[in-house]
């Protein structure tokens, strides 16, 4: 028989042993994602295509059970409702002092789940009470925004490398030596992307126009 794996969250980098490990794991795992694109209208002109912005921060969310109860079989904690959430708290939620925020966590389940985050929000559902209100039972919501290392961040960026050619949608407020700082980090080639777009007047870019950045060797 299979050995049952238990989701756990723990503190990034750190070990699963010294996080929080689910007695009962979700039922379900919503994941969620999304892409951003601007669609800039220019007077006398079509509905322009949207172009590419952004990727929308991935998160994760679901539900887990804290029972004391006894009804659930197999599932045995010392702990009351009341501490287990706390110590749920503790990992996820908590304000450090070092970091002066709450931890950088990672959930895990199985080979399938490995997701770096933060806690976006948790909200605790209680469901039983004893005669004095104590509660023996809760639905723990739980939702995560992704956490990229600074090394995953910059993996990311070498899709803005400027050994690749851009095509970029030209918005209110733009300018060239701007657009050149944010592609090749080099604001003095505004005269060679000048050239290479047929720009009479450089200094006034409109908005709407699409603009070749090519490869430069510098």
């Amino acid at each position: 028989m299979q050995k049952l794996q238990n989701l756990t969250i723990y503190k990034m980098g750190g070990s699963p042993t010294t996080g929080f490990k689910a007695l009962i794991n979700p039922n379900s795992i919503n994941y969620e994602g999304g892409v951003e694109y601007s669609d800039v209208d220019v007077m006398g002109t079509f509905k322009a295509s949207p172009q590419y912005a952004k990727h929308k921060p991935e998160k994760i969310s679901f539900s887990i059970v804290i029972d004391t109860t006894g009804a659930v079989p197999d599932v045995s904690t010392k702990d009351s409702v009341k501490v287990t959430i706390q110590k749920l708290q503790k990992v996820i939620y908590n304000y450090v002092s070092s970091t002066h925020q709450p931890n950088i966590v990672t959930v895990k389940w199985g080979n399938d789940l490995t997701f770096n985050g933060r806690i976006e929000n948790i909200s605790v559902n209680y469901k039983f009470f004893k005669a004095d209100g104590t509660a023996i039972r809760a639905d723990v919501n739980l939702s995560f925004i992704v956490y990229h290392t600074k090394k995953q961040n910059n993996q990311k960026k070498n899709s803005n490398s400027p050994d690749l050619s851009h095509l970029i949608l030209v918005k209110d407020g733009d300018n060239l030596p701007d657009l050149c700082e944010r592609i090749y980090g080099d604001s003095g080639l505004y005269l060679e992307i000048a050239k290479v777009n047929g720009l009479v007047n450089f200094r006034k870019l409109n908005a709407g126009d699409e603009l070749l950045f090519p490869p430069i060797e510098k």
